[in-house]
């Protein structure tokens, strides 16, 4: 079809879409399906001027399904996988910017009073939707996902032929068509500053796409002998036709990845796909359409780095596994493909571990580990797998038993003082003694006193001298006298004693060896020595 001006193809979409309507044609293409079969499955987005939002599979199987009815003319869609969120511009009719669910729910108006919104593209890391309206003057206009601060880029004065839009924030570059007589492809700043250039002189040109990467930048042209073209994405050389005789392609969207480049014949109504770089015959993967215009791309999630798992290298330890790397969605081909959620599996030596499924893990044994990160959009999931990530047996290290330190008497040689004081000029030992020592923690602190006695050795043993031993060898044996025990605190101690044991136990005068015992919360033990005489 020949659509000659903006506004002469207009009228004839609207006498098409009448007559559409009135021969039954709509209800024939599915119209009131139940849930997309494309949900799951790499997919295609079109519009339709009968105010349809179609999506099939990518790979040309089964049949497109409606999620939307009852807008009005659909040229332009942006997707947001990330949120699930669907974004389209409305030309004729109602002229808006509308957005609802990637599910078919929930669609609203974002922007009103647009003047033949024709085209759409969204930065969905921005949120910010970008779009052109091909009205008398003609302009680019931008916007936040929200609905909110709607403004210019350029224009009035765009001409009426304003006709898609692609972005490359990266860059900060946005591209269109201008399908108007003279036609070309323009470039602008994505902020609106500065002076649009034109790139390359085209005969209405109709929707664009963009390969930053390869500094390639794609689109169609019009007219029942239409176009698909590539060129330099900085302007250079002479632009490339890749395929030809296609009926009113309008609009383009590139997967560079696959090799493969898409486009929707409005003349025929089909969704179309051939090879990026011209060779081969073009495919048809979806025909009946009626009047389709522009179309959008979604895969699932690609991986672009398997994730990293840090944390302790011994058992209990708790480890946390990054979400890894994935490929972002190329806004500028119209390929959207960023995950949306992420799912977490731990394993240990390759055998998952139940219940194990969130972004950290406390280890409960020596092994291997590994955590596996799925990624989900609409389209479907995607895995990665961290490397093994060794964990062994946790080492304990006991706790540093008690030290007794700074084991003293203040005298080795005392008498007991249970007697009554006596004047005399003989120099006498002094009345009792001050035992003291240093703890380097709480304890349980034991004093067991223990004198040697003279024995007589029968059967290897040494034991208490007999009448009936007497003459058996002498040996030399120890004996517990008394013992005392009580809680000592970290630091000095210090305890004075005069022999008594008890009330009603004393130790007799004598040589004596003390055992300081010091015993902590742990069981873990400390000892030393003193020895003392007390003398009458």
């Amino acid at each position: 079809m020949d659509r000659g001006s903006r506004g002469g193809r207009q009228r004839r979409l609207v006498t098409r879409c009448r007559l559409a309507t009135a021969l039954g044609v709509i209800g024939a293409i599915g119209i009131g399906a139940a849930a997309p079969a494309a949900l799951g499955a790499d997919s295609v987005y079109w519009g339709t001027y009968p105010g349809l939002i179609r999506v099939a599979n990518l790979d040309g199987s089964g049949a497109p399904v409606t999620l939307f009815t009852g807008e009005q003319h659909v040229m332009g869609i942006g997707l947001d996988p990330a949120t699930g969120k669907l974004y389209w511009a409305e030309g004729i009719g109602i002229n808006t910017i509308r957005g609802g669910n990637l599910d078919g729910t929930g669609a609203q108006s974002l922007f009103t009073n647009e003047t033949n919104a024709t085209g759409l593209a969204i930065d969905p890391a921005a949120g910010k939707l970008y779009w052109d309206d091909g009205g008398v003057l003609g302009e680019v206009r931008a916007g936040n996902v929200d609905g909110t601060g709607a403004n210019t880029l350029y224009g009035p004065g765009e001409s009426p032929g304003v006709s898609g839009v692609a972005i490359d924030p990266a860059s900060g570059k946005i591209y269109w068509a201008n399908s108007s007589s003279p036609g070309a492809i323009r470039v602008g700043n994505l902020n609106g500053s500065g002076t649009p250039q034109d790139l390359f002189a085209d005969n209405r040109p109709e929707g664009v796409a963009i390969d930053a990467a390869a500094g390639k930048i794609y689109w169609s042209t019009g007219g029942a002998a239409g176009t698909i073209k590539v060129g330099n994405l900085d302007g250079s050389g002479t632009p490339q036709t890749l395929f030809i005789n296609q009926n009113n392609p309008i609009g383009v969207a590139v997967d560079p990845t696959a090799g493969k480049i898409y486009w929707v014949e409005y003349g025929t109504g089909s969704i179309r796909v051939g090879n990026i770089d011209g060779s081969g015959t073009p495919q048809t993967l979806f025909t009946g359409e009626i009047q389709p215009y522009f179309l959008a791309l979604l895969r699932s999630p690609v991986g672009a780095g398997a994730p990293q798992i840090s944390g302790g290298s011994t058992a209990g330890s708790t480890l946390t596994c990054s979400q890894g790397l994935w490929q972002p969605d190329l806004v500028g081909a119209f390929l959207y493909r960023a995950p949306g959620s992420f799912g977490y599996q731990w394993s240990l030596n390759g055998t998952a571990i139940a219940g194990a499924a969130t972004s950290s893990y406390t280890t409960s044994a020596p092994g291997n580990y590994n955590c596996q990160v799925t990624g989900t959009n609409p389209a479907g999931s995607s895995s990665q797998t961290s490397a093994p990530f060794a964990v062994t047996a946790a080492v304990h290290h006991p706790a540093p038993p008690p030290t007794l330190t700074a084991v003293a008497q203040s005298h080795r040689r005392w008498r007991e003082g249970n007697k009554l004081a006596v004047i005399t000029r003989k120099r006498r030992p002094p009345v009792g003694t001050t035992f003291s020592f240093t703890l380097n923690e709480p304890a349980s602190v034991s004093f067991t006193f223990s004198q040697r006695v003279t024995g007589r050795r029968v059967k290897g043993r040494c034991v208490a001298q007999t009448s009936k031993n007497r003459h058996k060898h002498a040996c030399t044996r120890s004996l517990v006298r008394g013992a005392l025990s009580f809680t000592g605190h970290s630091g000095l101690n210090r305890v004075t004693f005069q022999g008594r044991i008890s009330k009603h136990k004393r130790l007799k005068p004598g040589n004596y060896t003390l055992s300081i015992t010091a015993t902590n919360a742990a069981g873990q033990r400390a000892l030393a020595k003193l020895t003392f005489t007390i003398v009458s």
